[in-house]
């Protein structure tokens, strides 16, 4: 085994190297941040205006909860920069959020214990009961969850639905039904299937036999009105329901059938049956697991996000789901007047109207494009494209509006859509098109590999150099530099210590949503 593999594989080569180099751009990067600011404070580079005094009736007080995620931090100071005051409240001790410029006043709260049923009584619940003390004790009007996690964003609707209940303060949150039934991928697309959505073909079983079944049964034939020619013969997905989002359950999705039965049934034989259940699975009706075959449609993927406010869509975004790393890390806004940025807000228009005035929240999905336009998974929470309102101060006014009464003025018929349009992350890139391509050498064995790998490694940096010049890094703001530094100095260096200690082994990690994924 090379360094190289070591590096991939180890657990101990990898936390040592990410560590290393930590410490190894430290003064760079300390230097780079402190003259940024500097320069920020003197003329005012990098800011989206001067940030705005309003008179003490008109400021709100916004309490944000996992403020140290991306689309937490750019609510954060959208918000700050329009004069608002804003609450921070995160389960991670390392938030980003917590050392922002933008925020107030953070908390941390202790995070609900993973695969366990939400509390029938809300009080039994220390992360929900903290919130509630929050928006108390900070007099808090506007309640956003901004959690992209499906365990936390559940907890966060039954938080919103015990904040409206006992409070005055408006919440951004479909609630716990709505969080269930948009939550629930079988639930999602007989919903869809109901409005005559487009979807692709699906359904629920719940054995392996029955999975058999199914899959050999559907598989194979052509999509109905389709000529043959024009589309290949159906395979499937294998997606458990019922399972927290966090890589899936441990499970691996599986593309059936096979070319024969028997091969079909091996690789069903290999999916671990019965699945533990999470909490949203348990509210949403599955009493026993089960897994949704739902049809593969090959072609490009998109990705959306959008805020609804009493069923209206008043935000919205779209971007291409492509990436030069295993992980979504690069954000390009998908332009307003295409085709597909049509229809895929079309389809978020029809779902968040069918859940009525009594909708208020975020609405995300991947989308898979071929013949047809058709969802692949549902987000009812915020997305890490909200990124792309980064530099689109009207996204407050959108926001504030479910504080006015309900006879306010009519909605306008287009919603607001970003003002910049490409983002990254610079220590991903860093990694992706500058390290790991140069790293790569040591694999090489012969001339051919050599000039190859140096073709690929030059165009990786070149790459790298133009997102540098054109685009716009999604953490790091100079008149708001710090959490950018804390986030490759302080939280990621943390994260892997402790992932080391606890002896947790992992493939990969996002830093855009600061997720890590088990290997």
């Amino acid at each position: 085994m090379s360094w190289l593999d070591a590096l991939v594989t180890s657990r101990h080569v990898k936390t040592l190297f990410f560590l290393h180099l930590s410490i190894v751009l430290l003064p760079f990067d300390t230097a780079v941040i402190v003259l940024l600011w500097l320069w920020s404070r003197v003329t005012g580079y990098g800011s989206i205006g001067p940030q705005k005094t309003l008179p003490a009736a008109q400021r709100k007080t916004v309490l944000i909860t996992s403020v140290g995620t991306t689309q937490g931090l750019t609510l954060a100071r959208l918000f700050h920069r329009a004069g608002h005051r804003v609450i921070g409240a995160d389960t991670e001790p390392l938030s980003v959020g917590a050392v922002s410029q933008a925020v107030h006043r953070h908390y941390a709260l202790a995070r609900p214990p993973a695969n366990t049923p939400l509390p029938k009584n809300a009080a039994d619940s220390k992360y929900i009961g903290g919130l509630l003390r929050i928006v108390r004790a900070e007099g808090v009007d506007l309640c956003i969850s901004a959690s992209d996690d499906a365990h936390m964003a559940l907890h966060d609707a039954l938080a919103c639905d015990v904040i409206r209940s006992q409070t005055f303060c408006k919440a951004v949150h479909s609630g716990v039904d709505g969080a269930c039934t948009l939550g629930d991928r079988a639930l999602f697309m007989d919903l869809a299937h109901r409005l005559r959505l487009p979807v692709p073909d699906f359904a629920v079983v719940r054995s392996r036999e029955q999975l058999v079944e199914t899959v050999e049964e559907r598989g194979g034939q052509h999509g109905p009105g389709l000529d043959d020619h024009d589309r290949p013969p159906r395979q499937y997905l294998v997606k458990p329901l019922g399972v927290d989002d966090d890589g899936g359950g441990g499970q691996q999705p599986l593309l059936l059938p096979r070319p024969t039965r028997d091969e079909t049934k091996t690789q069903v034989a290999q999916l671990p049956l019965p699945l533990p259940l999470s909490a949203m699975g348990e509210r949403a009706g599955h009493n026993t697991p089960a897994v949704l075959v739902q049809e593969f449609v090959p072609g490009h993927e998109y990705c959306s996000h959008a805020v609804v406010i009493r069923g209206q869509v008043r935000a919205f975004a779209a971007c291409p789901s492509s990436s030069t790393s295993d992980v979504m890390t690069h954000y390009t806004l998908l332009p307003t007047g295409s085709a597909h940025h049509a229809k895929m807000l079309a389809f978020t228009r029809r779902v968040a109207a069918h859940f009525g005035e009594r909708f208020s929240g975020h609405l995300g999905f991947d989308f898979r494009s071929r013949l047809f336009l058709g969802p692949d998974k549902l987000h009812p929470r915020a997305h890490t494209a909200a990124v792309l309102f980064s530099h689109t101060p009207a996204l407050v006014d959108e926001y504030l509006s479910l504080l006015l009464s309900e006879d306010a003025p009519p909605v306008p018929s287009a919603p607001l859509t970003p003002s910049h349009r490409r983002y990254y992350w610079m220590g991903q890139d860093l990694f992706d098109l500058v390290l790991r391509p140069w790293l790569s050498l040591a694999r090489v064995t012969t001339n051919g590999q050599l000039a190859a790998q140096l073709d690929e490694g030059w165009a990786s940096a070149r790459l790298f150099a133009s997102h540098v010049a054109s685009w716009k890094d999604a953490t790091l703001e100079p008149w708001d530099p710090l959490p950018a530094w804390w986030l490759y100095h302080v939280f990621w260096p943390a994260r892997f210590i402790r992932l080391w200690r606890d002896g947790q082994r992992w493939s990969r990690v996002n830093v855009s949503t600061g997720r890590v994924y088990k290997a």
